[in-house]
């Protein structure tokens, strides 16, 4: 549990490792990005409606293709300015959120949830959603809808960033060994909202599920590799394909290269690798991101054999035939180089402001729901 001594020897802990400045309040130019960027979102969400070539590129050639490298080297900067959490934490900045406190079995079933909804949004991009910008857009009304929701019934993040976002378990999974730390905007202090908190201590988030079951980040870490190599092998939907037996290859081909991923790293974890399992987790969770750059960067200038599915600007006129393979290789080789060796000291994605002295602080009791002041 959390009690003073540990909030004060964190604080400490903070302060030694991030320096003196870093507990100070953050800079105000931090609410002004986001405000910034909550416009934009809502710029991309008009133009999915009114000029959907544009949303479409907006949120699928230009912010998917840029978020895993933020999540790899600045998990915290993405944190930071995320347009999604920026409204899921509207009605706590508002004043009018209930400010419930989240029981751990809560978060538990809203973070395997956030991985369900990860692997079905993604493969139903190919069905509709990568040539439908309403149907983009009504995915991201729904998606700030529970965020909003969330945010309004439990306190702070616990609801949404940490909890149903479909995209944090992509974040714990990548941001293993952050380049650097930033101060957190959206918190003026820790009042636990959570007992994993992404920001501040993301290891303990990865092991949510407490010491015994399976956790998601274990399955997503198994998994993703397949899922991911088997997604860049099934085309966008066209009028000429027949509706239902291209459905059932979009969801069926990642969902079959998720399972045999999952298969491949039980298999070498229980014969080959027993104990050296973090050895595993780091080796797959970099093929994931490499698998995924593999592909995805010569999409976006035309270099695909789907083309135009994916494709940003068609640049295979002006540039080299090779142009692909340096890509390959340069994104492979810096990604292999960050994240495969071990991390000897850990970063967290977020400094942890100081502990609220006047909030109820997390106990054991918080797993059948009860708090203690």
């Amino acid at each position: 549990m959390f009690t003073d001594s540990r909030a004060r020897s964190e604080e400490a802990a903070s302060s030694e490792v991030f320096g003196a400045s870093a507990l100070s309040a953050p800079s105000p130019a931090w609410g002004w990005v986001q405000a910034v960027l909550l416009a934009l979102g809502g710029g991309v969400l008009a133009a999915l409606f009114w000029l959907p070539s544009v949303g479409l590129h907006a949120v699928w050639n230009v912010l998917i293709p840029a978020a895993p490298l933020l999540f790899v080297f600045f998990p915290g900067l993405w944190r930071n300015i995320c347009p999604m959490a920026t409204f899921a934490l509207l009605p706590r900045k508002l004043g009018f959120s209930s400010r419930r406190r989240m029981a751990a079995w809560t978060n538990r079933a809203l973070r395997w949830a956030g991985l369900a909804a990860l692997l079905l949004i993604v493969p139903l991009r190919h069905v509709v959603l990568d040539i439908s910008g309403p149907a983009t857009a009504l995915l991201l009304v729904t998606a700030a809808s529970l965020a909003f929701l969330l945010g309004y019934v439990f306190d702070w993040k616990s609801g949404w960033c940490s909890g149903l976002c479909p995209v944090q378990p992509v974040e714990l999974l990548y941001g293993r060994r952050p380049l650097a730390s930033f101060q957190n905007p959206r918190c003026a202090a820790c009042v636990n909202c959570t007992q994993a908190c992404n920001d501040s201590d993301p290891e303990r988030a990865r092991s949510a599920m407490g010491k015994s079951g399976m956790r998601p980040i274990n399955l997503l870490t198994a998994g993703f590799p397949g899922f991911v190599w088997a997604w860049f092998q099934v085309p966008n939907f066209r009028p000429e394909y027949d509706r239902l037996a291209h459905t059932l290859m979009a969801f069926g081909l990642p969902l079959l290269g998720f399972l045999i991923s999952a298969l491949l790293f039980i298999l070498v974890r229980s014969r080959l690798l027993p104990s050296h399992r973090d050895v595993l987790v780091r080796v797959f969770a970099t093929a994931a991101v490499v698998t995924y750059y593999w592909y995805r960067l010569p999409f976006l200038v035309g270099f695909s054999p789907v083309a135009p599915d994916g494709m940003l600007v068609d640049l295979t006129q002006l540039l080299p035939v090779w142009t692909p393979f340096a890509m390959r290789a340069l994104t492979s080789t810096v990604l292999v180089m960050w994240l495969l060796p071990p991390s000897r000291s850990p970063r967290h994605w977020l400094v942890r402001p100081p502990y609220s002295q006047d909030h109820v602080v997390v106990t054991a009791d918080l797993s059948s729901g009860r708090a203690r002041r």
